[in-house]
């Protein structure tokens, strides 16, 4: 009797380890900013590579396109760079040094070339002159990124000196500001690299590309080519399931503890994946509608907020009825089987009913899987951005249905072995009646990590 009671202890421990998905910054909704600093005689050079997840590459081509043109051309991404510069504070001891650009080496040119991959790199070169009269010995170089503070993260490792000129190690600050010591040597070398005399030079013009997106945004619609991208959808969101997050810790904890059927698997499932899939399609029409407003990194996160505060909300209702029942329980629900002296028998069960209802699944399935997928998020908008909304809405559709087989797997699995097990333990022994309460409980604390995680993330 012991290890069949333990094994429905490890059973419900097991659906506790299924974690929620930390709400921190996603690499799709991450513009990483990779800063390559030079530190000649006579001037600072930086090299900037910019690395876009697709869910920030709608506003930063809104930011570029100024006109709404749809294409790039020099005097727009001029514009766009001098903007970013001025937001790079470079100072060399405390003199602000004034950055200007050099060379332009990869932008794309067109929106569909820039929203419709799975990343997108920026490059381009700028340069600052230092005075000519520098003195020998230590001096320091502070560097801060204040481009797009919501939604980057800077790496400014990569900085170095030449000539003789040596950059210690860097320290960081709280306010975000890197500051390495430097030792400037008594006559410096002369080491300048040369500049490229075009800034527009690295414009990328359209040209052959052979991509799956190139192919699909030409309008290929070979029953080969949808069918394939349909099945890696759908393949794609079952492994995406198997991730932490996604609801199957609800999934699990609600279903163990409130002794749930097939049916309840099968539905609740069906619920977590509805909403995800609604989620995303809301959040990516207003991502591709007002790409100039919408930050998905702001909107995610205050989401999980909602989404947590409602899962504790559904748990402590779950752990209030749960508990009244445990202490009482209605009079249909009691049964006697034990004489008394006057006669009649009475029966005393105190195993408690299943409380599973259309409302608690209902509330507890839009609260779960109220937090869109990026993943999916990509797929419409790089899907809209070529032109080919309608292929894009039915890989959601599959990529849901992976997810939603993947959910509804894993509910069957928890119920049948959570039956079998329950079937050989007393129902009024001490693990079955905690269980309800110990499930609800779990629910709450789900729900409130998801909170606290997206106030963390917000924060």
């Amino acid at each position: 009797m012991k290890i069949r009671v333990f094994t429905v202890a490890l059973l419900l421990l097991l659906a506790g380890t299924l974690q929620p998905r930390p709400a921190a910054a996603h690499p799709l909704d991450v513009l990483f900013q990779d800063m390559r600093v030079q530190l000649l005689p006579t001037e600072i050079q930086l090299e900037i590579h910019l690395i876009a997840g697709p869910l920030v590459t709608p506003r930063l081509w809104a930011d570029l396109d100024r006109d709404g043109s749809d294409t790039l051309d020099a005097a727009e991404i001029e514009r766009w760079c001098a903007a970013y510069l001025a937001q790079l504070d470079v100072r060399f001891d405390t003199t602000r040094q004034v950055l200007g650009l050099a060379t332009i080496e990869r932008f794309p040119s067109t929106r569909a070339e820039f929203i419709g991959a799975s990343a997108i790199d920026l490059e381009w070169t700028a340069s600052a002159a230092l005075p000519a009269d520098i003195a020998a010995g230590e001096h320091t170089l502070t560097l801060r990124s204040a481009a797009y503070p919501d939604i980057s993260a800077s790496d400014w490792s990569k900085t170095r000196g030449r000539a003789g000129i040596v950059v210690r190690e860097a320290s960081a600050s709280t306010s975000g500001e890197i500051m390495f010591p430097v030792k400037w040597p008594t006559t410096p070398a002369s080491d300048r690299s040369e500049a490229v005399a075009d800034p527009a030079s690295g414009l990328r013009q359209p040209g052959a590309d052979d991509s799956l997106v190139a192919r699909l945004r030409s309008g290929d619609g070979s029953l080969g080519l949808i069918a394939g991208a349909l099945g890696l959808a759908l393949v794609f969101g079952a492994l995406h399931a198997l991730q932490p997050g996604h609801g199957k810790t609800l999934v699990a904890a609600y279903l163990v503890g409130s002794r749930g059927t097939v049916r309840h698997a099968i539905v609740l499932g069906g619920i977590v994946t509805f909403t995800h899939t609604a989620s995303v399609l809301l959040l990516g029409t207003l991502v591709l509608v007002f790409s100039a407003w919408i930050n998905p990194q702001r909107i995610i996160p205050g989401l999980t907020v909602v989404s947590g505060a409602l899962v504790a909300a559904v748990g402590l209702k779950l752990l209030r009825d749960r508990w009244r029942l445990l202490r009482g329980g209605s009079p249909e629900q009691q049964q006697h089987d034990h004489d008394h002296h006057h006669d009649h028998t009475h029966s005393h069960s105190h195993a408690l009913p299943q409380t599973i209802s259309a409302r608690s699944l209902i509330s507890l399935g839009v609260s779960g899987g109220l937090v869109p997928c990026p993943e999916a998020l990509v797929i419409l908008i790089v899907a809209a951005t070529i032109g080919r909304l309608g292929l894009g809405l039915a890989m959601i559709v599959s990529f849901s249905l992976g997810l939603a087989a993947v959910l509804i797997a894993i509910g069957v699995v928890l119920v049948t072995v959570g039956e079998r097990l329950f079937g050989r333990v007393r129902r009024d022994s001490r693990l079955v009646l905690a269980l309800p309460i110990v499930s609800a409980v779990l629910v709450v604390g789900l729900g409130l990590a998801l909170a606290v995680e997206g106030v963390g993330t917000l924060l």
